[in-house]
């Protein structure tokens, strides 16, 4: 089930435990007022805060399926975008290490491309290597954010204390923030994240160190620690490939 901010203060009693602690988590780490992105607070106050909950699956199929079913109801919602809207993907599972994680993402992209119900965004490219490239699913460009208890040296990707994808449009920045100031606004987050994680930002970044270019899937899971350095060719074909032999 999809849940809107508003819909979930009024349903509470009939929460989970796990939605719930997913829920006061996030709501907790937002509300600080050092929680590094200073917009996060918008999805509150103005009730675009977006939520799906995936537990108790005996098998991964399942667990994918349900997935699939909460990202194609809030592309839905996204046909008419929102600059502040935001969707939180919840998964009910307990993995071992930020690599479990990472394979996780790229197993559940797999998943939602090869069950996508409309073709590759027109004009998108394809290979993830490209300028330019997002991951595309319901003819829309989306930005998929892994927040994780394993990211516990980089606090500001592990917003709800359980796994969670925390997605939005790729366009969405450029519609909040004028491409004349996008350098200035996106250096004063990163600035914010130095005191928070007790780190500077990851170098993974686009147009930090170890991205120079820009490259958008490298930015989705961050490695925890700085010393560490993200993968130099993207996972997703090889997860694609993987899913077409099950």
């Amino acid at each position: 089930m999809l849940y809107r901010y508003s819909d979930f203060i009024a349903a509470q009693e009939s929460a989970t435990p796990f939605a719930q602690g997913c829920f006061d988590s996030l709501i907790a780490a937002i509300s600080r007022t050092d929680f590094p992105c200073y917009f996060a607070k918008h999805v509150i106050t103005k009730d675009t805060l977006h939520m799906a909950f995936v537990e108790n699956y005996a098998d991964q199929e399942a667990m994918w399926a349900q997935a699939c079913l909460a990202m194609t109801a809030y592309a839905e919602v996204e046909r008419e975008p929102d600059i502040y809207r935001v969707f939180v993907l919840s998964f009910d599972v307990q993995l071992s290490s930020w690599e479990a994680d990472d394979a996780f993402l790229w197993e559940l992209l797999a998943y939602l491309r090869a069950h996508d119900p409309e073709p590759w965004m027109q004009g998108m490219p394809e290979d993830p290597s490209m300028p330019g490239w997002s991951f595309s699913f319901m003819g829309m460009p989306w930005f998929f954010n892994v927040n994780s208890p394993n990211n516990d040296r980089r606090k500001s990707r592990n917003a709800t204390g359980q796994l969670s994808m925390i997605i939005q449009r790729t366009d969405g920045f450029d519609a909040l923030v004028p491409l004349a100031q996008h350098d200035t606004v996106r250096q004063g987050l990163r600035s914010r994240i130095a005191p928070y994680d007790g780190q500077a930002v990851s170098p993974s970044m686009a147009g930090e160190a170890d991205n120079p270019e820009m490259i958008e899937w490298i930015q989705f899971h961050t490695p925890n620690l700085n010393t560490e350095k993200p993968a130099t060719k993207c996972p997703y074909h090889a997860a694609l490939a993987a899913a077409a032999m099950v």
